[in-house]
């Protein structure tokens, strides 16, 4: 089959929206829970007990401020890849701006994290299949497979 230049392009063309995966949230709620559960089950003292409780509270408390304190990343609507491997973030304002891949990324059958940066800051996207349309998440493994066998 020939294609013309537009579906070649637009073949080409990636735009994976940005969107939060409920069985990622699921799994860190749950660590969460079972982090604060299983010293109360042990034969740890009570002070042990509630210094690691608290040590776990703490991390969840960060973590979830620094989540918060992100605006870059809440703002973030779009990750969009062209055919000549240049990589930007369309912003839920509809401002677009351009990042380059950083030099790492994670590509599994199940997950992908892509480590974007812009102005100096790194910056990560988790994308799983189910956040992306099977062949949008099929081509997001292929192309960064690729790029990362051609680095």
């Amino acid at each position: 089959m020939i294609m013309d230049t537009e579906q070649q392009s637009s073949l080409a063309l990636l735009r994976l929206p940005i969107k939060q995966s409920l069985p990622i949230h699921l799994a860190v709620i749950i660590i969460y829970i079972l982090s604060i559960l299983i010293p109360w089950m042990t034969g740890l003292s009570l002070a042990q007990k509630i210094s690691v409780s608290l040590i776990v509270i703490l991390s969840w408390v960060i973590g979830y401020r620094r989540k918060l304190n992100d605006a870059f990343k809440q703002q973030s609507q779009e990750l969009i890849a062209n055919a000549s491997d240049e990589w930007q973030l369309r912003m839920t304002d509809g401002q677009v701006v351009a990042v380059e891949l950083a030099n790492v990324q994670f590509v599994h059958p199940w997950l992908v994290i892509v480590r974007v940066v812009h102005a100096g800051k790194k910056q990560s996207f988790i994308f799983t299949p189910d956040m992306l349309e099977e062949h949008l998440f099929r081509c997001l493994r292929i192309r960064l497979l690729h790029r990362m066998g051609n680095d």
